[in-house]
């Protein structure tokens, strides 16, 4: 199996990360907008203003694949990761943080059998602001 975002090709050794370039751009661009900023892109790249509760709840990693589509053979959840990749995940950290504080998202756990579900949902002030296209007021980007 590859590590987390990155192929494993023999004239690689093993565990030695691959760069992407495209995933550089994206950590650059993305590192360079204001907290506000940055949260209005992750509110309107990775949810919509539909609300369906039987929809699944969105990790960090999958809100990270709204910017940055690994390659299908890796795993977000893989203990290897390039920088790139690990900047990325932190980026999006923090304005998951910031939409939380402004209660555009909020935290959504449970239970499945076995598994521990968690992740984030919008609010209905989340899903007003994207159906309004107001996000970026609503955080004051």
């Amino acid at each position: 199996m590859s590590p987390m975002f990155h192929k494993h090709d023999d004239d690689q050794s093993a565990g030695a990360p691959a760069t992407d370039p495209a995933l550089e751009a994206e950590v650059t661009r993305l590192s360079a907008l204001t907290l506000p900023q940055l949260a209005a892109e992750i509110l309107t790249k990775a949810y919509t203003p539909q609300y369906d509760p039987t929809d699944a709840v969105n990790d960090l990693d999958g809100i990270a694949s709204s910017f940055w589509d690994p390659p299908q053979e890796t795993a977000f959840n893989h203990p290897v990761a390039t920088t790139s990749q690990l900047v990325l995940r932190d980026l999006v950290a923090e304005g998951v943080q910031v939409l939380e504080q402004a209660r555009l998202l909020r935290l959504e756990t449970h239970y499945q059998g076995d598994y521990f579900n968690a992740g984030y949902v919008t609010t209905r002030l989340g899903r007003d602001a994207l159906q309004r296209n107001t996000v970026a007021q609503v955080l004051g980007a």
